[in-house]
């Protein structure tokens, strides 16, 4: 957030907010996508906008934020934390 408030008074904000609208959309009964190579269907992304290259990961039958991750840096660094049932082995990456 300190990143986009440096390039632009405001954006960071802007960033927060989306972030924050997200969430709200967690208490919906099937919120987001099911993510593709993850196994488990409570496993949902959020997307924000294509402003913010980010997605919320919740874990929906705990209410769990599993991460705000980046798509396109490490995109799939947030892997490492769902227990191993819930990753296809063909999906998970090598960490570097």
């Amino acid at each position: 957030m300190d990143r986009y408030n440096e390039a632009r008074p405001g954006l960071g904000d802007d960033f927060l907010e989306l972030v924050n609208d997200a969430l709200a959309k967690a208490t919906l009964p099937r919120p987001g996508v099911v993510v593709p190579g993850v196994r488990s269907a409570t496993i949902r992304r959020l997307l924000l906008t294509p402003r913010f290259p980010y997605a919320v990961i919740l874990q929906t039958e705990e209410r769990v934020v599993v991460a705000v991750a980046h798509l396109r840096k490490r995109p799939n660094y947030w892997r490492a934390r769902l227990p191993a049932r819930g990753v296809s082995a063909a999906r998970k990456r090598p960490r570097k």
